[in-house]
């Protein structure tokens, strides 16, 4: 009777194991780890237990990247609806701090995070993107322009648009937030 037990158990285990394989090539993220949870759950084994914490640091680092890019696009979208010299200044700081953060990202793992962010901080949207903001920063505290912050900060939400809409996130790292 215990062979016959065990043997149903491996089965679920590698029925388990198979289907957490799916999700994850199918970029189901959140469920390659529910589903590897499971098959542990039916039986230990070092393998598995190696590929879920490898998938759950992908996960934690997705978060990161999902993170950074709703900073951008939310603090976009509420400069547009403000008129607060406060508020813009802010926004200008929001956009330059998470490019740094973007920039700061260890890209050094093969992983999906690493995979959307190396091309993403490399790209000359990117990088008129830093430079906008730069621009905006300055003005802001010089007034060299006869453009008031406000432009500035409308013009940098144009080009953040404009970079995210090149980089959309990668399948399956919006259900991750």
């Amino acid at each position: 009777m215990s062979l016959l037990l065990y043997g149903c158990g491996s089965s679920k285990f590698e029925e388990y194991k198979e289907q957490a394989r799916e999700h994850y090539l199918n970029n189901e993220y959140a469920s390659a780890v529910t589903v590897y949870s499971k098959a542990l759950d039916e039986k230990e084994d070092p393998e598995v237990r190696t590929e879920l914490g490898r998938i759950e640091g992908e996960v934690a680092r997705i978060k990161e990247v999902t993170s950074m890019y709703d900073e951008l696009k939310d603090s976009s979208v509420l400069v547009k609806n403000t008129y607060k010299p406060d508020d813009t200044a802010k926004y200008i700081r929001t956009v330059i701090d998470t490019l740094a953060k973007l920039e700061a990202f260890d890209t050094s793992s093969n992983d999906n995070p690493a995979i959307y962010v190396k091309p993403l901080v490399s790209s000359n949207d990117f990088i008129n993107v830093k430079l906008k903001a730069g621009l905006a920063d300055v003005n802001q505290n010089y007034n060299f322009s006869d453009k008031s912050t406000f432009e500035y900060a409308l013009e940098l939400a144009a080009e953040v648009e404009d970079l995210l809409s090149e980089y959309p996130l990668r399948p399956g790292f919006a259900e991750v937030r």
